[in-house]
């Protein structure tokens, strides 16, 4: 080769990342013979197992090469089988805790501490009133429930009356009070039971029993009458519509269920609303077999107020009160004040509200709430409350649901055939 000079040219062009046309090219504007051109590019191609050179990056461009397009792929498909994972998980849970919350089982009471004129509070807590019930959700197009309440379990309730002044004017407050005392002495509770979306209500415990007297006229009425109406009937209060929502659509009732539970909000339970304010969590030690932690909220004194006190306004515009003066007439005697009259002097404060969650299945256990109520301004009453619910997940329940029961109107007609019954005597 007589131009030695040229291929050593050439491969430096190669080197550069010149391709062989460009090279060719640049010789033949050297007005190079044909035969020499040939010869230099010949010489200057790669030999056998001679790696060629890369070519340099251009500038704004990867290399040549480098393999983003896999290291893409292969993040997105990370992603999304990561993302299947955690909604597969989420969803397992919301699985789970559908299973346990199908049957659900509580129990609790609500006390009181009565401070009244000159300011002298109980020694000890009045129990108001203790409760009871369960919850059958596994057809949930028609769920059953049941719930018992007992009304001054101790009579302590009635036992306080005393320290109402009769001049108060917290008619709310001691209308209240009245009526748990009144209500334990007529009633003694309630059994409600929900089936089909109708709610059958009988009293739980009556004056009657115990006594034999009372029992035998009871069984007489019973034998004349039909139902007995003075110590066990069940009255019922039938549903506005006759069955529940079909579930129609892309998702059945159940499956809805399912995602509710998904995206309700675990971590603090209730969520943040303008009637709570979450203060914190801190150990709660365990409850039902599982390790919980305590979630604590403040409750809004003022927008409970305001709640109450509109909608017992509303009530009395629409004249929806009429067996709250029924019951303030026989407690307190005709020509007391309207319960409403003093509304502008409650308040409600010092709301507190505690959660015991548990960490494995993220349901509420245990709640227990505190308020402080005061009306009144000449003769004014305060009331501080406390109630405790604790509830269990998971363990079947049998609700019986009445077979015989009377509506509105059948009661109606029994009262009256007692009363003139009553007055043939």
């Amino acid at each position: 080769m007589n131009h030695p000079q040229l291929v050593e040219f050439a491969k430096a062009q190669r080197a550069s990342g010149a391709s062989r046309t460009e090279i060719e090219d640049h010789l033949r504007r050297q007005k190079w013979d044909e035969d020499v051109i040939a010869d230099v590019l010949a010489a200057s191609e790669p030999t056998a197992g001679e790696i060629p050179p890369p070519l340099p990056a251009v500038a704004g461009n990867p290399p040549r090469g480098t393999p983003w397009r896999p290291i893409l792929l292969g993040l997105l498909l990370f992603l999304t089988l990561w993302g299947g994972y955690q909604l597969y998980r989420h969803f397992a849970v919301a699985q789970l805790v559908r299973e346990q919350t199908k049957f659900v089982e509580f129990r609790g009471f609500i006390t009181g501490r009565l401070e009244a004129p000159p300011s002298q509070p109980l020694t000890s807590d009045l129990a108001l009133l203790e409760f009871q019930g369960s919850v059958d959700s596994s057809q949930i197009d028609a769920p059953r429930g049941a719930l018992q309440v007992t009304l001054d379990r101790d009579a302590a309730v009635s036992g306080a009356l005393h320290l109402l002044p009769r001049d108060t004017d917290a008619h709310l407050l001691a209308l209240t009070f009245l009526s748990v005392a009144g209500g334990a002495q007529a009633l003694g509770g309630l059994d409600l039971r929900l089936a089909d979306w109708d709610t059958y209500i009988r009293p739980h415990r009556t004056p009657f029993s115990g006594n034999r007297t009372a029992t035998a006229v009871a069984g007489l009425v019973n034998t004349l009458l039909g139902p007995n109406i003075l110590a066990d009937f069940w009255l019922k209060i039938p549903a506005r519509e006759s069955t529940a929502s079909s579930g129609a659509g892309l998702l059945t009732t159940e499956q809805k269920a399912t995602w509710a539970l998904l995206f309700r909000p675990t971590d603090k339970v209730f969520g943040e609303s303008r009637e709570l304010r979450f203060l914190g969590r801190e150990p709660g030690g365990e409850i039902n077999g599982q390790p919980a932690e305590i979630h604590r909220y403040a409750l809004d004194g003022p927008w409970l107020t305001d709640q109450l006190v509109g909608a017992l306004r509303q009530a009395e515009l629409e004249n929806q009160l009429e067996a709250v003066a029924l019951i303030q007439s026989l407690v307190t005697g005709s020509g007391a004040p309207p319960t409403t009259a003093s509304l502008d002097s409650l308040e409600i404060s010092g709301g507190e509200l505690d959660v015991w969650v548990g960490r494995q299945d993220t349901l509420p256990h245990r709640m227990t709430i505190r308020l402080n109520l005061r009306e009144g301004q000449t003769r004014p009453l305060a009331l501080q409350l406390a109630g405790e619910i604790n509830i269990t997940y998971g363990n079947p329940v049998a609700i019986e649901v009445p077979t015989q029961a009377l509506d509105l109107r059948q009661l109606q007609e029994q009262l009256e055939l007692l009363q003139s019954f009553g007055n043939m005597f």
